[in-house]
């Protein structure tokens, strides 16, 4: 059983993912946590905007931990992104198109509002990319091109779930899969 804590900051990820910073109110968090009301502002004082950072904070780690998995199944950069693709466009189909953009939407939101959480998505983003790019340092890949390939890739993954999501229909993961080996050439 999830702590009242972990119940409000797992239904606030699910909710800013959803439907993003401004859409969400704290009455429906503390609603379909279904935590006490003062244990929303006990566990973060500084209100919504804490939240979506330790939000975010959550999602990291999740994305950080099924990056590390997925990138883990090959030694081979191109095989190992072309899996992580894959499983991206897998969950997403498993999820009705709910499951994606876990930092998007918060950043889109408030990025030009709040400095603290465009401060965690960026943090979040540099490592998602650094990930990408140590795996393709190991591979034998030069550096330099390691981290522009890696940003590029990074690039592509977010732009498909937007494209994704917007179409409901996955295939464009298929495509960057596809195209993966020309990126890494």
């Amino acid at each position: 059983m999830l702590s009242p804590r972990d119940r409000i900051l797992s239904t606030a990820a699910r909710l800013f993912q959803i439907q993003g910073y401004h859409a969400t109110g704290l009455n429906q968090i503390v609603k379909e946590s279904e935590a006490p009301k003062g244990s929303l502002y006990h566990y973060f004082p500084g209100g919504k905007e804490e939240l979506a950072v330790a939000a975010l904070a959550r999602s990291r780690r999740f994305i950080t931990d099924r990056l590390e998995n997925n990138l883990a199944k090959s030694d081979n950069a191109v095989q190992a992104f072309q899996g992580l693709v894959q499983s991206f466009a897998s969950a997403l189909d498993g999820s009705d198109f709910t499951a994606g953009l876990s930092v998007a939407n918060l950043a889109l939101d408030t990025a030009h509002s709040s400095e603290a959480i465009r401060q965690a998505c960026s943090e979040a983003y540099d490592e998602w990319i650094m990930l990408l790019r140590e795996k393709l340092v190991d591979d034998g890949h030069p550096a330099d091109r390691a981290s522009e390939s890696a940003l590029l890739l990074h690039a592509w993954i977010e732009g498909a779930f937007i494209h994704a999501i917007v179409h409901r229909d996955t295939a464009i993961f298929r495509l960057i899969a596809q195209r993966i080996p020309v990126l890494l050439a």
